[in-house]
This record gives C-alpha cells, structure tokens and sequence, in this order.
C-alpha cells in the first residue's frame, strides 16, 4: 500500500514494543484521506503511547512499593522470630544434662568462708528462661547514670528493698530488674539478662543466691504496669517476696512487665 504507515515503539524493553498499523481511508491503494484525518490519527496515536509509558511507570511503582512493603514484614518478624526459635533450643537443650547448673544446685559445704565469686554473693537463675546473672546491690533505680552502668554487669537490686533471707522492719520486698531486648543478637550488647523473663508463668520457680546460699521463689503473678506506676514497691514487711521487672514490649521503654514470686 503506498500510504500505509508503520510505528514501533521500543521504550518498555528490546524484546517488546507497539507496533501501529496505518491504513487508507480509501478502498484499495487510493487516496490515504484528507492531511486533517491524517494530523487526527497520528495526535491520538501519540496519546496512546504517552498513556502506555505513564502506565508502564504506575505499574512499576506499585510493585516497588508492594516488594518495599514485604521486606519491611520481614524484617520486622525475623527478630521475633529468632528469638522465639533460640528459647525453643534452649528449652530442648536444658533437658539434657547441664554440668554446670549441677554445680550450682550442689549444696554448700557447711564450712565455706564464704562467697567464692561474685554470683556466690548475689546472684539469680531462672531455668526455665536460661537466665544466669550477677545481681549489683544497692542500685539507686531513681538515677539513670547510675543503673544503667550496674546494668552492663548484671541484674540490678534496688536500693532500699529487701534481700534474701534477711528479716527488715523496713522492707521485704526484693526489687531486681534488668533489660529486655527484641533481638538476640543485642542481648550481649545491653546485657539483657530478662528478655525472655515474658515466658515466666506462674507456679515457675526462681533461684536467688545470697552470700553462698540458694533460696527459692514460685511465681505467685505477671502483670504490666505503665512506665511511671511504682505501686507495686510499696514497702510491706509480712513475708519475702521478690519483684522481678523489665519494660516491655521487649526493646521498648513503653511498659514494663512486673513478676512477683514469693519464697518457697
């Protein structure tokens, strides 16, 4: 055909284009049409490819935000994820044999000067959640430069609260607390010693070491309080409890979850 007319366009990809096919307006090889339809034709042409290369680019970025959205999902859980992953082996692996938590539940002899290393002197274990820590005492918990350098070396007591087996007309409640973290990787960084301290139940028990000898608490509560509620250190003196604490969600300062136990 003498008027008939070819457009490619390659700008979506080598390997696909849009291919426009002219015709004439007349039968046959005759006259292609007035110049004014000709003009009309190619304009709309024109449009339609504009239109084609703005939804092209509207496609690409809804699925870059969909992609964006995912990744975001992912990253969000997989901390969770590993950190719920990591408490199930150590579950499985603390039903084997630990030698060294034997040890600790091995009696004294009755004839020890006394602490032989700091967890000796003060010092918590929590099996169920593989905790094992130093406990600083006398921790000013009212003054952030202060706990948070004794939190890089262990669990904090506060000061002003109770300590184990020791009979006070003050105070018998003994306040420890520590971090909590979203990931397990920076448990070592903060020294999290309670990030799994949510998986504590009630019934569950808690060993404290205090100069050389082990007392034992059963979880009597589990609760979450606002940050600024401090109801639950009210000083009592009827019976030994202890006061397990960290802020919660884990890795936030937004709560904090509260454990009370009392001694066995």
């Amino acid at each position: 055909m003498n008027n008939s007319g070819l457009i490619y366009d390659s700008s979506f990809s080598p390997s696909r284009g849009i291919i426009w096919l002219d015709l004439p307006s007349g039968e046959g090889s005759g006259s292609a049409g007035p110049v004014g339809d000709r003009e009309s034709t190619v304009s709309h042409k024109r449009s339609n490819l504009l239109w084609l290369r703005l939804h092209g680019g509207i496609k690409f970025l809804s699925n870059f935000l969909v992609l964006a959205s995912l990744a975001g999902m992912i990253l969000t859980m997989l901390p969770v994820a590993a950190m719920e992953a990591q408490y199930a082996y150590k579950s499985y692996m603390s039903n084997k044999t630990d030698k060294a938590y034997v040890l600790l539940e091995e009696p004294l002899p009755a004839t020890s000067p006394g602490p032989a290393n700091d967890m000796e002197a003060f010092g918590i274990h929590i099996n169920k959640i593989n905790a094992h820590s130093v406990v600083v005492p006398n921790v000013d918990a009212n003054d952030p430069k202060i706990y948070m350098e004794a939190l890089k070396n262990g669990v904090a007591h506060a000061l002003g609260s109770g300590l184990p087996g020791v009979e006070s007309s003050i105070n018998r409640s003994i306040y420890l607390f520590a971090h909590s973290t979203s990931a397990p990787s920076l448990v070592a960084q903060y020294n999290a010693q309670f990030y799994l301290l949510y998986k504590l139940e009630v019934g569950d028990e808690v060993e404290i070491v205090f100069w050389n000898k082990s007392y034992k608490y059963r979880v009597t509560d589990k609760k979450t309080v606002a940050a600024d509620d401090t109801s639950f250190l009210t000083p009592q003196t009827e019976k030994e409890i202890l006061i397990l604490a960290t802020c919660t969600p884990p890795g936030t300062t937004w709560k904090r979850l509260i454990i009370l136990a009392e001694r066995i």
